[in-house]
C-alpha cells in the first residue's frame, strides 16, 4: 500500500493579514481549496524552482497533484486586490 502525505502552510509578505483561502488534502490526493471561489480570478501552480506548472482562470475548488513528482509546490491564488500563496509539500 502506498502512503502519501502533504504538508500545507501559508506563506506571504504580510503574515498578519487574514488568509482568504485555505487548502486541505482529501483521501484521493487532491487539494481542495476552501474560501470564496467566486472571488478567484486566477490560480497558478509553481514548482520549487519557480517554473510555472499550470495556470487556470476557470476556477474549481480542487487541484490534483497526483500527476506530479514529490516536492514543494506553490499555489498562487489571485483575487481582485490580493494574491495569496499556499506552500504545498507533496510526498508520495
Amino acid at each position: 500500500m502506498l502512503f502519501r502525505s502533504i504538508q500545507i502552510s501559508q506563506v506571504g509578505i504580510n503574515e498578519n493579514s487574514p488568509s482568504l483561502f485555505s487548502a486541505t488534502l482529501n483521501s484521493t490526493g487532491s487539494i481542495n481549496i476552501l474560501g470564496n471561489l467566486q472571488a478567484i480570478q486566477e490560480i497558478k501552480l509553481y514548482s520549487s524552482d519557480g517554473k510555472l506548472i499550470t495556470s487556470s482562470t476557470e476556477v474549481d475548488n480542487h487541484f490534483n497533484l497526483n500527476n506530479y513528482p514529490s516536492g514543494i509546490y506553490l499555489l498562487k491564488i489571485k483575487t481582485e486586490g490580493n494574491i495569496q500563496t499556499i506552500k504545498l509539500n507533496f510526498n508520495r
